[in-house]
């Protein structure tokens, strides 16, 4: 391989990144030292630059829509500091600052995602569905909802120490999760999400009426019926209306006797 008057600029990076899928590093750095004088022959006409500056460049020039096999080449020689091309993370950083509402006006609701917004009139369970977004991944008892965690003799309705410590366990759950998606892990991924599903499950059927009386437990099946019915439909008013983020809700929003928001990506909502 010879790249002595060659005018590719980047060829001598790509022959670099080939020497490193075959671990032959000493061939590597030749060639990637060959590009570097490359850049600053061509690229920076002979000022001084950054070893991270030309990497960037190379992803610049060579965008991909999906991930590349430069990018391990190109974590590697730059000691894993390499950040994908800027238009990327422009891509990304954009879609992070766009704002989501869920806002109660006069009269009416404000509904606004991915662009798109919406007035509706009033419904009840919109304040649900208000309080779950603020609230990302936090479970909230649906006597909570309700605006009662008290039953008749004043007790509590639900254990917030067990609460605590499902949420402790869902977080860890989730992390795993994120985790297995960054490496493509499929098969962990699978397992994953099945536990926090049947721990999410559990939560729903289960909690909320241990050591009470059946008094209690009606008390909580009421107010979990009520919740989920409200929530529900509230959903489907929306759907109705905007298609899109009705099915982004009924995904995201688990009801039962814990309901929660758990979206599948971070999402910014202004409620307030």
């Amino acid at each position: 391989m010879h790249s002595q008057n060659v005018k590719w600029a980047d060829y001598n990076a790509y022959c670099a990144a080939i020497f490193y899928y075959l671990q032959q590093f000493d061939k590597m750095q030749t060639y990637w030292n060959n590009f570097l004088a490359t850049y600053r022959r061509l690229i920076s006409y002979g000022n001084d630059f950054t070893e991270e500056e030309a990497i960037n460049w190379v992803s610049k020039v060579n965008p991909h829509k999906n991930a590349t096999n430069l990018e391990a080449f190109l974590k590697f020689i730059n000691n894993g500091s390499f950040e994908k091309c800027s238009v990327e993370k422009k891509r990304l950083q954009k879609e992070a600052l766009q704002e989501n509402y869920f806002i109660k006006e006069t009269g009416s609701w404000k509904l606004s995602f991915e662009g798109f917004a919406v007035q509706l009139p009033e419904v009840k369970g919109f304040f649900d569905i208000q309080k779950l977004v603020a609230h990302e991944r936090h479970l909230f008892h649906c006597a909570e909802l309700m605006g009662n965690v008290l039953d008749s003799k004043g007790a509590k309705l639900f254990d917030k120490k067990a609460r605590q410590q499902y949420e402790r366990k869902m977080l860890e759950l989730q992390i795993d999760i994120q985790e297995a998606e960054q490496h493509s892990n499929f098969l962990s991924l699978e397992k994953l999400q099945d536990e926090y599903d049947k721990l999410i499950e559990h939560l729903s059927q289960s909690l909320g009426i241990k050591g009470k009386s059946r008094e209690t437990g009606n008390l909580v099946e009421k107010a979990r019926s009520a919740v989920t019915w409200r929530i529900r439909n509230a959903i489907a008013k929306i759907e109705r209306q905007y298609p899109l983020l009705g099915a982004h809700l009924s995904n995201a929003i688990k009801t039962g006797t814990f309901c929660s928001y758990q979206p599948d990506r971070k999402l910014k909502w202004i409620t307030s």
